[in-house]
């Protein structure tokens, strides 16, 4: 993960890590089989919204924790608020 500071990490079945970013308001994917890096949740401002929309259109307030289904395809995260989940 480049320029970010680790909040919440999690793994897929494929090696794929997640990572919530601190300070971003972001969820940062690694993709293990080509050593790219990309946002795949958070619009990088402060927020609570995006319930039912893409994770890339929701502001996150901080994340905390993370955590990804072993396909890579749902994300969860908390901050200190209730746990919210989107699809990928």
């Amino acid at each position: 993960m480049t320029a970010v500071i680790p909040w919440g990490v999690a793994v897929d079945a494929s090696g794929n890590v997640y990572c919530g970013a601190r300070g971003t308001h972001t969820v940062r994917k690694y993709t293990s089989s080509t050593a790219a890096t990309s946002t795949i949740a958070g619009t990088g401002f402060f927020g609570y919204s995006g319930d039912g929309e893409a994770a890339t259109s929701a502001q996150l307030y901080g994340t905390r924790g993370v955590a990804v289904d072993s396909s890579g395809r749902q994300l969860a995260y908390f901050h200190e608020r209730p746990i919210t989940s989107y699809a990928l």
